[in-house]
């Protein structure tokens, strides 16, 4: 390309290129595994298999095992996210995804909800290969992953809701605390009001960012899901 997109700008301008039939995607220019298993993954998309992955069976790195952890978790995705090496997308997939999706954010999201058959081949990644990935690099693949974070996930709306639910037990903590100073002791004028008024906003705030963060997610899975339903297949049943 003419200067850095990023990695998933990149995959779409070679997707809008390719004319075949099937289509590989490697997501890094690292050959930790045997040529013989694109064959094999290509060859397992053949049995009814519209995308199917190579998974390295050693561990992922942390950071990789964090963000996969919570897109798995708070994602509500029907697919089960990992660290892949390269996958192979068919015709029938392409053309789906793009049809209900004009902005890719990240692919693998959008492969995951697309209702087509998919797979995982493991293999044994060969010893002795390192590969490094540039700082302009490290730093894309940070903020997509906070972003898919954001986009894709439930986790924003989780954390301002048991934000929410905290400072609604401590306001009424403070309300309990406020009369019994006030039918006990002796407190300064305006303590108790200013104390019960300060808990009251402070709660009010929170009650309606959460809200707000649930209308944001709405807007985002109307922008992000445009297809109502999708589906595996079609029979034609002939009488």
């Amino acid at each position: 390309l003419s200067f850095f997109h990023g990695l998933e700008a990149s995959m779409d301008a070679g997707k809008e290129l390719a004319i075949g039939d099937f289509v590989f995607e490697f997501d890094l220019a690292c050959l930790d595994f045997d040529p013989e298993l694109v064959l094999s993954v290509y060859k397992h998309a053949l049995e009814g298999f519209d995308i199917v992955s190579a998974v390295p069976a050693s561990s992922a790195r942390f950071s990789s095992w964090i963000f996969y952890s919570i897109l798995n978790r708070y994602g509500h995705f029907p697919y089960r996210f990992c660290t892949e090496r390269f996958r192979i997308i068919s015709r029938r997939a392409i053309n789906r995804v793009s049809a209900v999706n004009r902005e890719i954010v990240y692919r693998k999201t959008v492969y995951a909800s697309c209702g087509l058959k998919s797979a995982n081949l493991q293999y044994h990644p060969v010893s002795g290969v390192n590969f490094t990935i540039s700082r302009k690099e490290r730093i894309y693949r940070r903020e997509l992953a906070f972003n898919s974070i954001l986009l894709f996930t439930e986790l924003g709306y989780r954390f301002s809701r048991f934000v929410t639910i905290l400072m609604g037990i401590s306001s009424f903590a403070m309300l309990i605390y406020s009369i019994v100073i006030y039918c006990t002791g002796t407190p300064v004028r305006g303590w108790t009001s200013s104390i019960l008024l300060i808990s009251s906003v402070s709660f009010g705030l929170f009650v309606i960012l959460t809200f707000v963060i649930k209308y944001l997610q709405i807007l985002i899975n109307l922008s992000f899901k445009r297809g109502n339903f999708t589906f595996e297949s079609i029979e034609k049943l002939s009488g």
